[in-house]
């Protein structure tokens, strides 16, 4: 689960909330659309984005359940390194 919230932070990290709005980071896909075409999260992508670029009141204006799921992904995202080291230094 670390790994996939470190993906997310790094995808919303890559693409700006209009990119994502265009729905430019489903490009990896081979998805190929003209605006995103929404999902039941509908906000969390630019929410993340704006997020990891200072701008909190936006993100969380953009959906309700932001806080909740951006903090488990920063938090999942923490433990990466932890569980690394953990492996590495293993006794």
């Amino acid at each position: 689960m670390g790994l996939l919230a470190l993906g997310l932070l790094i995808c919303a990290a890559w693409f700006d909330p209009t990119q994502i709005a265009a729905g430019e980071h489903l490009s990896w896909t081979g998805l190929v659309t003209e605006k995103c075409p929404g999902c039941p999260l509908c906000g969390l992508s630019r929410g993340f984005a704006f997020a990891l670029r200072g701008e909190f009141t936006i993100a969380s204006k953009l959906n309700l359940a932001f806080w909740p799921f951006f903090l488990t992904a920063v938090a999942g995202a923490v433990q990466v390194p932890l569980a690394l080291r953990m492996l590495i230094f293993k006794k």
